[in-house]
């Protein structure tokens, strides 16, 4: 069914456009400006069809990276990038993969997303993707432990935004790091709370309040309920009963700057 569904999606459509509109040039007769017309009306529809085509697969990636969906997150990414040639149009897919890497807990893999060429001119492309490249760059070092990297970057590339959702988890995340625990709290039960969110960033929020806890039942609770809430992120797979600390690691003594995608 999947190698059908592609089938259609990647050639029978289009193969069908095409066809409609030389059938159409040839049975009608048409020459002078009812050609052009009708070439441009067959443009505009082709155009239409790519844009819904590409609305749909971002639509499809925002839908498995809020479900907490990686596999299927991975996946998607993997498929489209080889089906780009331009490097501006494989930028976003870099990033979901960033995102389903550190999803799985895979975070040099994650790191390495971040680092590809073609996010070199990010900075020159949409807001959009800046902030989610910046809060996952973020997300990366602090779970390193480089507390200082990671309010550098946070400051400089996230503060002008600091109300939207994965700002304000990635300030919970800097004040993690840098052992401010009380102030991390309420920034990450309001993300719990949140509507707006998806399961997936509910279920962190609730992971990351996890680490922010002194009591050890406390803490086993919280990660429990995040598992239950995205049962395919890498917290949910790992050992319930495993110790849940609620410290994050030291900071990092090298120079974490030179390291960072």
């Amino acid at each position: 069914m999947n190698k059908l569904f592609k089938f259609v999606d990647s050639w029978l459509v289009p193969g069908i456009l095409i066809l409609t509109w030389v059938l159409m040039y040839v049975t009608s007769n048409l020459h002078g400006i009812a050609a052009v017309v009708a070439l441009a009306a067959f443009g505009v529809v082709v155009a239409l069809w790519a844009g819904y085509r590409e609305l749909r697969v971002h639509a499809a990636a925002s839908r498995h990276a809020a479900q907490g969906e990686p596999h299927e997150l991975l996946e998607l990414a993997e498929r489209e990038l080889g089906r780009r040639w331009r490097a501006r149009r494989r930028v976003p897919f870099h990033l979901y993969r960033s995102v389903a890497h550190q999803q799985l807990g895979e975070w040099e893999e994650s790191k390495a997303a971040l680092g590809h060429p073609d996010l070199a001119g990010i900075h020159e492309g949409p807001r959009g993707w800046q902030v989610l490249y910046a809060a996952q760059r973020v997300a990366l070092v602090a779970q390193s432990g480089d507390a200082k990297q990671a309010r550098h970057l946070y400051d400089s590339e996230l503060g002008a935004v600091a109300e939207s959702l994965v700002a304000r988890e990635a300030r919970a995340r800097v004040l993690i790091a840098e052992g401010k625990e009380a102030e991390a709290l309420p920034i990450l039960e309001q993300l719990r709370k949140d509507i707006r969110c998806g399961p997936a960033a509910r279920a962190t929020s609730r992971w990351l309040m996890s680490r922010c806890l002194d009591d050890a039942e406390a803490r086993r609770a919280a990660v429990r309920e995040a598992a239950h809430i995205a049962p395919k992120l890498w917290f949910a797979l790992a050992d319930q009963n495993a110790p849940v600390n609620a410290r994050p690691a030291p900071p990092s003594t090298g120079s974490g700057s030179s390291d960072t995608p």
